[in-house]
This record gives structure tokens, C-alpha cells and sequence, in this order.
């Protein structure tokens, strides 16, 4: 059968930072994410809900405030979690913007990986962080 379907979720109710550097995370009033670690990047991971096997783009927007690198993954997993693909996005400009990932096959488990540079300061607007993830299938 097909499916048409679109998502955009807030990182604010869905991202997580990675290992237990929770405390750097930074939400905003918007629901965007932020590092606000004055003192490193961050890892950042945000799941996307797709239906597997259908056509899929997949897309990041974000926000930069320095000439740091910021990077992100979409993780494509198997079943067995284990297997699958992934690309890699990352980009040095300042300002807002989206990483397009491409047009793939959704597998079971869907992600996207980011590491956010260096905040250079403790508000928002001084910081580094995810604006919303979006998924259209088809």
C-alpha cells in the first residue's frame, strides 16, 4: 500500500544528549536545543518515527553562532540494531540553515546524531543548537 506522512518534532520534547552530559542541554522557550557548555561540543541525538521500507527524506535545520564545526548523522538501523547505514552532514557556517540527508528507504530505527559546537556564551543566542527534525515519506 503507500503511505503519504510528514513529521516535524520539537528536539526540546524528543532529543536527548548522549552518555551523561545531560546537564549541557539547554532548551529553549521555542523547543529548540542547545550546548550550552562553554567548554566543549556536545552529542545530541533525536529519534525519527517512519514507517519502514517507505521512500524518505529526511531533514535537520539548525542554528550556528560560531565558526565551529557542526556535524550530524542520520543513523538508519536494522532490526537487529545493529546493521544499516548512515550519512554524515556537517557544515561550518554562521547562521540558520538545514542539513537534507537525502531521499532513502526508512529502516526500523531512524536517528540523527549531532555534535553541537562550543557555546561562546550562556544565552541561547550565544549558543549552538537543533531548531526541529522533519520526515516526509512517501
Amino acid at each position: 500500500g503507500s503511505v503519504e506522512a510528514y513529521e516535524a518534532s520539537v528536539p526540546g520534547s524528543s532529543c536527548t544528549a548522549t552518555g551523561t552530559a545531560t546537564s549541557k542541554l539547554q532548551v529553549g522557550d521555542s523547543g529548540a536545543v542547545y550546548n550550552k557548555n562553554t567548554a566543549g561540543s556536545l552529542k545530541v541525538t533525536c529519534p525519527f518515527v517512519a514507517a519502514p521500507y517507505y521512500s524518505s527524506y529526511f531533514y535537520l535545520s539548525y542554528v550556528k553562532r560560531n565558526s565551529q564545526n557542526l556535524s550530524c548523522t542520520l543513523h538508519r538501523r536494522s532490526f537487529d540494531g545493529l546493521s544499516g547505514t548512515s550519512n554524515t552532514q556537517s557544515t561550518t557556517y554562521n547562521g540558520s540553515s538545514s542539513f537534507f540527508f537525502g531521499t532513502y528507504t526508512a529502516d526500523y530505527f531512524n536517528s540523527v546524531t549531532c555534535t553541537l559546537p562550543t557555546a561562546t556564551g550562556t544565552s541561547t543566542s550565544s549558543q549552538n543548537g537543533i531548531i526541529g527534525t522533519y520526515l516526509y515519506q512517501f
